[in-house]
């Protein structure tokens, strides 16, 4: 289908096309000095010590993990409700991770529900800061420190996002950012670790350029993997960052004007961020009612909208890899009742207001006359 409004447009402007030639003229497309220096103007944004980049936000996940030096089937908490490349890059690390629910509010880790999903086996939690706002990191380091645990932050969506004024992925032991096409700030493919242990980012190091810490030497020392990044990409998120304010102020605008528009529905509910936390939207997640009939009538209408995330525990590929694990309705009714009734719209910077007025005034009309 063709959509006159779709659901994610990054914002490229005459900017990234600049910087892009830059490293195709310097003849030097593999991780240079473009990707050190976009490295550094991340490790100001995020306020963090040590950080690597990654080809993208699964496999930084991923290296994320086995920084920690877990064992085999050691086990990691994760919400239930999340993106599926929460879960794979955990199993990618070697590790199980283990399902807790998240809170009916805002969709952030319920640590009540993670408390219940301790075991010896247990060394690290992954809490994942949904849809521009951030988890309740207070609790958090207050649990991991009752139970002992590492923090592994999954900020894929929480780049800008800030937490009493913390940045979203230093409160960790460890942090992983995604950079897809639909993130905020966007290099099309690509990932970040960060880190404030400096014995960690020794093994990131090690860990994402073949068991080495310079490339050009064949002799490596650990067991490593080809996680790097490259100068024309890094381009991109060079240019990116010197509009990233104005990303962030369209974003939020965009995200007020739909809660204007679409005050007085009663069958709409907005996100609300916790307090503390300030908001770069992701999209503009909704719970709504008659959710199936309000997505097909806004798709015959042309417009691309997301449903949220399916539970992880209902997945076909995690049922086949716990197959003894039955899902617990009970236990996860809050991520169910998240993907029962939750609908993201388009919240991407060049959406003008006239298109948000058409899709608002579609879900006025689907409320007033189609359901």
């Amino acid at each position: 289908m063709i959509y006159k409004i779709s659901q994610v447009k990054p914002y490229i402007t005459k900017e990234d096309y600049i910087f892009i030639k830059k490293s195709l003229d310097s003849k030097f497309i593999t991780e240079g000095k473009l990707s050190k220096k976009f490295l550094s103007k991340l490790l100001r944004i995020t306020n963090t010590k040590y950080g690597v980049l990654a080809p993208n936000g699964t496999l930084a996940i991923a290296l994320a993990v086995m920084a920690l030096d877990l064992k085999r089937n050691d086990e990691i908490i994760i919400p239930n409700f999340t993106f599926f490349g929460t879960f794979s890059a955990a199993i990618l690390a070697g590790v199980k991770p283990v399902l807790c629910d998240v809170d009916k509010r805002n969709f952030q880790i319920c640590l009540n529900s993670a408390k219940n999903k301790i075991t010896k086996k247990t060394k690290a939690i992954m809490p994942v800061h949904i849809y521009g706002g951030s988890a309740d990191m207070i609790s958090v380091k207050k649990f991991v420190k009752k139970y002992n645990l590492k923090i592994i932050e999954d900020a894929a969506q929480a780049l800008g996002v800030k937490y009493y004024k913390k940045s979203a992925g230093s409160f960790g032991d460890v942090s992983a950012f995604s950079f897809y096409g639909d993130k905020s700030l966007t290099t099309g493919e690509g990932g970040l670790i960060v880190t404030n242990s400096k014995s960690i980012y020794k093994k990131l190091l090690l860990l994402r350029n073949q068991g080495r810490y310079n490339s050009g030497k064949f002799l490596h020392s650990n067991i490593g993997y080809n996680f790097r990044f490259n100068d024309v990409l890094s381009g991109v998120g060079l240019a990116q960052l010197e509009k990233f304010s104005v990303i962030k102020k369209r974003k939020l605008n965009i995200y007020n004007f739909y809660k204007k528009e679409l005050k007085n529905v009663r069958e709409v509910i907005f996100f609300k961020p916790i307090k503390g936390s300030n908001f770069v939207p992701f999209r503009v997640p909704l719970i709504v009612k008659n959710k199936t009939k309000l997505i097909k009538y806004l798709e015959k209408n042309k417009i691309q909208t997301r449903e949220f995330f399916y539970p992880l525990d209902r997945q076909p590929a995690v049922k086949k890899i716990f197959k003894n694990n039955s899902s617990n309705k009970n236990f996860f009714k809050n991520s169910y009742y998240a993907y029962k009734n939750g609908l993201a719209l388009p919240c991407y910077p060049d959406l003008r207001m006239s298109e948000i007025k058409y899709i608002c005034n579609k879900i006025k009309n689907f409320y007033t006359f189609a359901k």
